[in-house]
Parts: C-alpha cells; structure tokens; sequence
C-alpha cells in the first residue's frame, strides 16, 4: 500500500480546486465554504489579510496524489490599544477547522501551527473536545450567551430564500416603507451618516476597538454580489444582522449591537424581528455578553441556547484581552455566503 504523507500549508492557487471539492463533501452541499465569494472576501477583500496564506490546509500526497484534507480558516482584524493611540493589535479569527471524515485524527495538526503562527487569535464557537485544547494553551473562555427565535415568516419571501435568491434593493425599499418606524434607517451599503454613527461607537469605547475601514469591511465588504449584510439605525444606535441559510433553513443572525445602546436596543430588535418576518426568516439567532442586549433578547420572547459553543481569546500580547467588538472579529452571519 502506498505511503500517505500529510503536511500543512497555505491554500496555494493548484489546490483551490482540490479544497473545494473537500469542502463540498465535509461541510456540505448547503454550506458556504467552498464559495468563491466567501474565500474572496476574506482573504482578498480584507485589508488586514495576507491573501491566500492566511488560509491553511492540510494535503495527503499518496504517490503524487495530492489532496486536500484538512482546513481552517482566518480572519484577520487589527485593533488600536487603548493605551497608546499609536500602539495597535494583530488578531486572528481562527474558524471553520474541518478534517476530511475519511482521514479523522490529524486536526492536531492544525491546531499546532495555529499556536506557532499566531500571537494572538479569537477562536468562536467552540465545541466538544475541542474547549480542552484551548484551555490547555491558555486561552480565555469569553462568557458569552446565545439565545434564538422561531418565526412565521412571508411565505412567498420563504420560497426565495429557500431558492437562495439574494435580497434585492427594491425588496428592500418596500420592507422600509412598510416595517420601519419613524427615526429608524435601514442600510445595505455604506454611507456618510452609517460611517458617523459608526465613528461615534468608536470614539466612545475605551478599551481595545477595531477600526472604522474594518468594520465598514466587515459590514459591506467590496461589491461583493453575495454580501448579504445589514444595518438598522436609531439616532446614534445601530444593529448589524445578515442574511442566510443554516442547513437550509433560512435564518437572520443579528451579528452585533453597539455595546453603548440604550433605549433604542427595544425598537431595533421589535424592528428586526418585523424585517425577518418580511424576508421570509424561520429563525433569528444571536450571541452576545451585553447584559443589557440579553435582558431585552428576553422580553421578545427569545430563549436562551442550552450547553452552546464556547469562544476564547487567546494572546502572549495582552493575556488579559479583551474588546466589546468581539462579533465583528469572528464568523458570526457568514451564511450569508450559502
């Protein structure tokens, strides 16, 4: 029998067929792994990126036969620290770690050249053995709560979105005109006044905060036709939600709230959840550690997940890190790539 020889490396150009193929049978059919638009965005779009070497996989040659059979997937942000204007923060969003099931036991593999490459990395929803592997490197468990909501949709929108057919602009000016209370905006691209209030945020936090380009990237990213991200706005408030598929069921993830919201984190879930209904949603998920966000998620009859994945901050920088821009440095609402 031939030798197998596995090895880690970076998605080079010949093996992004080879990946996704892999991805294809390892995440599914109905996943987003293996869309162009999603790899583009990442690692092309991002200014923060590296490119294609940011994303690493594990190849199995066998006589010269190579494949893909291993992969995990980065997003890199750049925080400023709050002590120090001049003085920034390198993380990476380490996510979407799969092992080809007809090779399992070699994930170790890239779990190690994460730690040897990475002084710093978030690591979101994390399940099973996996907790016990980031506990053991030293990284910080971030307590964080994830609560959904089951509704009934727009039957009509349902069958789009179960057709995977985007959200368009003009279904967009007509959710406006009949969901959106007065004082609240809508947002499906970038602008002067979300670009304000985003600015806003940011000059209010005071700890370790991610930049305005990175956010607007994360939001809208770069003419992206499958970007499928938007943002709700009430006076300097604002709620980041996106839209996708989850094993083919339609769902709307609420992505972020800016951590400084008041009165007006009621009328932008009450708002949301309206928009959902509008846009053929089944379910709404977030995850959050804002005590003030949660109490509200409550009060519209959200309810909260049971033994959830696990988040983790892991730096030799700054042990004690921590930034309330957490769900903008993850994966959170990539299904909108499905």
């Amino acid at each position: 029998m031939p030798k197998k020889n596995y090895s880690v490396c970076s998605l080079e150009p010949e093996l992004i067929k080879e990946y996704k193929s892999f991805a294809k049978k390892n995440f599914y059919t109905s996943g987003y792994q293996f869309n162009q638009s999603y790899l583009n965005y990442l690692y092309l779009e991002n200014q923060y990126s590296k490119g294609f070497n940011d994303c690493r996989v594990i190849t199995k040659d066998v006589a010269g036969d190579v494949t893909v059979v291993g992969c995990i997937h980065n997003m890199r942000s750049v925080l400023s620290d709050p002590d120090c204007d001049d003085k920034v923060i390198h993380f990476s969003a380490i996510h979407n770690l799969m092992i080809d099931k007809d090779n399992l036991g070699i994930g170790y593999m890239l779990l190690s050249d994460v730690i040897k490459k990475h002084k710093n990395f978030f690591v979101p929803g994390v399940s099973g053995e996996l907790n016990n592997f980031y506990l053991k490197v030293g990284a910080k468990q971030l307590f964080n709560k994830w609560y959904r909501k089951f509704i009934i949709p727009n039957f009509y929108q349902l069958f789009q979105r179960l057709r995977r057919k985007k959200i368009s602009p003009t279904l967009i000016k007509k959710l406006e005109t009949k969901y959106l209370p007065d004082g609240v905006y809508l947002h499906y691209q970038s602008s002067n006044n979300i670009e304000k209030i985003i600015k806003n945020e940011l000059e209010s936090t005071f700890t370790f905060k991610l930049s305005l380009n990175y956010i607007l990237w994360r939001l809208f990213g770069s003419n992206n036709v499958d970007k499928q991200t938007l943002v709700l706005t009430k006076d300097q408030d604002f709620a980041v939600f996106s839209i996708g598929c989850r094993k083919n069921i339609p769902i709307l993830r609420l992505i972020y709230i800016n951590h400084r919201v008041s009165i007006n984190s009621n009328i932008l879930i009450k708002t949301l959840i309206k928009l959902a209904r509008g846009l053929g949603i089944i379910s709404i998920f977030h995850v959050s550690d804002n005590l003030a966000i949660i109490d509200e998620l409550r009060l519209q009859n959200f309810y909260e997940i049971k033994n959830p994945p696990k988040s983790y901050f892991y730096s030799k920088e700054t042990p004690d890190f921590y930034s309330p821009h957490w769900p903008l440095m993850g994966d959170y609402g990539l299904d909108e790539f499905s």
